[in-house]
């Protein structure tokens, strides 16, 4: 809890920019955790934090970070992702393309987060919000600028960028997307009401 992290550049190995430099990495065997009130800056890692095994994440800011945060499935508990903001998710580096935001797998509920502008170049990993073969709820959150469109300030092609990716059964309900192309994205049993979207 109440940490701050801040410009990560190297993993165990002393690689620069290597995918694995992380702040904060929780196996899926550690159980589910607890990541909570935590600040995070330019990570060069595959994420910021990694919470493997699943758990609450509450109460984190993510700036400038290839994934803001991802939550994993133990398969034991639901997993609760609130009242987070994450600004300006981006690239690892060169030829190591991300972009994306909060993203889980499992039983999760994702409620009252904020997403603000995408900087990553990735192709068909960039999502603002990313349920990945998630089961559960996305309801009350926002989602600004997520895009690649060039007409937007994005990096390229508009139909690889999304506010929301959604894989699995999940419903959604009254989340906010604005000035991002594409907005929300539902893939297998997963739908929604009262979502909203401003161009």
């Amino acid at each position: 809890d109440e940490w701050l992290f801040e410009q990560n550049f190297w993993d165990d190995c002393a690689i620069a920019n290597s995918q694995y430099s992380r702040f904060c990495y929780f196996q899926d065997n550690c159980g589910p955790g607890v990541f909570q009130g935590n600040v995070s800056g330019r990570s060069k890692g595959d994420g910021s934090t990694q919470v493997r095994a699943g758990g609450k994440v509450v109460n984190n800011l993510s700036m400038r970070n290839a994934i803001g945060l991802y939550i994993g499935n133990s398969g034991s508990v639901v997993n609760e992702v609130a009242y987070n903001c994450v600004l300006e998710s981006a690239d690892i580096g060169p030829g190591q393309e991300r972009g994306r935001g909060l993203h889980f797998n499992g039983q999760t509920n994702c409620h009252h987060n904020i997403v603000y502008q995408n900087r990553g170049t990735g192709w068909g990993s960039v999502a603002g919000i990313y349920a990945d073969g998630a089961s559960g709820t996305i309801d009350d959150n926002w989602a600004f600028e997520w895009s690649r469109d060039p007409a937007q300030g994005g990096p390229g092609d508009p139909t690889e960028a999304r506010s929301f990716q959604i894989s699995g059964n999940v419903s959604t309900s009254r989340n906010r997307v604005f000035l991002s192309r594409q907005g929300i994205v539902c893939e297998g049993g997963s739908g929604g009401t009262g979502n909203t979207y401003w161009e």
